[in-house]
């Protein structure tokens, strides 16, 4: 079976991963960013090699593709093209391309750029507004490498509304009216950030299940992307000069690493000590390193063994 199916049989239809406009987008910046490409000619020629081409054909549409992509980077001011007077030059395709600094981080950091742009305005917005974790989790929830979210069901839709309502002044983006067709999308942000919540509030992946039916394996994958896309949020606040946020989005990188509240992060910091065994040294008033030296080893051994 194995060898009529794999060796002898008929190969499987391939097609370019390019066609899709988040992968275009985060290509078109690397190439600019790494300076691989500085001119719009060199980007053109550089995609008339590609498989993506050979099987597009239709050259001129693929140009306007990417000329509508390099138009949306220039707008998020990732990328600057030059400004002659030289329309004849402009028209052959040789202004020339240069990353800005946010955007050659952008770059670096792997994510889409409609992301970097999506998590800059929502940064933007909360300068005025009253933060805490589940602002930064709904942002990276609302994300397309966080695909695919957690639905809300039928049942639960209520419930969810009224959890988005109680946390409405928390929220970093503007929340889409309830009549445009993204509200579902934005609701679905909102449960899948929830969810996170209860990770971060020492909820077990059994409970998460019964409560969210997300099983152990997906919750280990979002983790993983969540703290990526955090990552990313910390390094754009650095070029942006948020400091203030900086310390808070380690703080919950950590808590998303290990799963536990705030009290927790100074114990959570030593060698073997999990969750479980902080909240154990916690509920014993050892709070601290300070309360850990002052502990003799017999009421420690007692504690956690």
């Amino acid at each position: 079976k194995i060898e009529e199916k794999y060796l002898n049989g008929t190969p499987e239809e391939i097609y370019s991963k390019l066609a899709v406009e988040p992968v275009l987008r985060t290509y078109v910046l690397s190439l600019i960013a790494a300076s691989f490409t500085t001119t719009k000619k060199q980007l053109f020629d550089f995609f008339d090699k590609t498989f993506y081409a050979h099987q597009f054909k239709d050259l001129r549409r693929m140009h306007a593709t990417i000329t509508k992509v390099l138009d949306l980077l220039e707008e998020w001011e990732f990328i600057m093209s030059n400004t002659d007077d030289f329309s004849s030059a402009n028209e052959l395709g040789d202004e020339k391309l240069k990353p800005t600094l946010i955007g050659k981080r952008v770059a670096e950091l792997y994510i889409d750029p409609l992301t970097a742009h999506f998590i800059i305005t929502c940064l933007r917005n909360g300068s005025d507004k009253r933060l805490d974790a589940f602002s930064f989790l709904q942002m990276i929830s609302h994300t397309l490498e966080l695909r695919p979210l957690l639905k809300v069901g039928i049942r639960e839709y209520d419930k969810i509304q009224e959890s988005m309502l109680e946390l409405s002044d928390y929220l970093l983006e503007n929340e889409p009216s309830m009549y445009e067709p993204e509200y579902e999308d934005f609701l679905n942000s909102v449960k899948t950030a929830l969810m996170f919540s209860q990770w971060i509030s020492e909820q077990d992946e059994e409970f998460l299940l019964e409560e969210f039916n997300i099983r152990p394996g997906e919750i280990r994958m979002k983790l993983e992307i969540a703290d990526w896309l955090l990552y990313a949020t910390e390094e754009i606040c650095k070029i942006m000069h948020y400091q203030s946020l900086i310390k808070e989005i380690i703080k919950l990188r950590l808590r998303m690493k290990y799963g536990v509240k705030e009290e927790l992060l100074p114990l959570i910091r030593l060698e073997n000590i999990g969750r479980a065994r902080a909240r154990l040294l916690f509920r014993n008033r050892i709070r601290n390193l300070k309360d850990l030296k002052n502990t003799d080893l017999s009421t420690l051994s007692q504690i956690i063994g």
